[in-house]
């Protein structure tokens, strides 16, 4: 064991749990898990991007480990949102019943368009959008930009690791992992985890690993790499991981039989 960390998440401790969870659903994340499953939410995680953000009961978890949090106060910490549209995130966000702290403006260099509100619970959310070239209009000008489908797999791998994230690009990287041979998956996730090892979304890596799985079925290495990136990611994928696992020591025990 080590002691580099294995996943990000990010907790906000919460006056009111449900009507932040009310919250960040009406933005378009995701419920991922809640404890417990049923009656008043103590805990529940939303997901973004493939990152988790928990949400907490402050007096739970006050009563339970004494940590002596406050979410009234003056936020201490931010969520950032990084998006292709601020202004509708922005105008979406006041509509599910946000704060606003900085209506949406361009950064000084012009890079990017950002707005910040906090949530029901006090908390500062902050919405990023970078930006091409301007076009009439003050949006990006889409034209100037690549076609995601004229790039490689490790480039498209990379955009949805950075900020280069929309829906054609995922949509791009869909297409050309699908059509990839294993060798050119195996080399752009070995690329991928070795740059940035929470980078990839979730989904993104699932399924570049099933795809070269797939291809590779005997492949002992591959299969257990599969399964320890699937394990790091939550219990939803354990059930996967320990059958990769399996199928791995049975692979690797019928080549050692075979040894002369």
């Amino acid at each position: 064991m080590t002691a580099s960390a294995t996943q990000v998440q990010i907790n906000l401790f919460c006056a009111d749990v449900t009507a932040c969870l009310t919250f960040y659903l009406r933005l378009g994340l995701t419920e991922a898990f809640r404890a417990p499953a049923t009656g008043p939410i103590e805990h529940v995680e939303v997901e973004a991007a493939g990152i988790r953000i928990g949400l907490t009961s402050a007096q739970v978890a006050n009563a339970l480990v004494g940590l002596g949090v406050d979410p009234q106060v003056s936020p201490s910490t931010e969520l950032v949102l990084w998006c292709e549209d601020t202004d509708a995130c922005y105008d979406r966000a006041m509509a599910a019943g946000a704060t606003s702290v900085v209506a949406p403006m361009d950064s000084p260099d012009g890079r990017l368009h950002y707005a910040w509100v906090r949530d029901p619970d006090g908390h500062q959310v902050k919405f990023v959008q970078a930006l091409l070239d301007r076009a009439a209009g003050g949006r990006p000008d889409e034209s100037a930009a690549v076609d995601p489908l004229c790039m490689s797999l490790l480039e498209l791998a990379r955009l949805l690791a950075g900020r280069g994230y929309t829906e054609k690009v995922a949509s791009a990287y869909v297409e050309v992992v699908t059509f990839a041979p294993a060798d050119e998956i195996v080399a752009m996730l070995k690329v991928m985890l070795e740059e940035d090892w929470i980078g990839l979304p979730v989904w993104a890596r699932n399924l570049a690993f099933r795809l070269a799985c797939l291809q590779r079925p005997e492949d002992v290495e591959l299969l257990r790499v599969a399964a320890n990136d699937l394990h790091a990611f939550g219990p939803d994928w354990d059930d996967i991981a320990a059958e990769l696992h399996s199928r791995a020591d049975r692979l690797a025990a019928g080549q050692q039989e075979r040894l002369p």
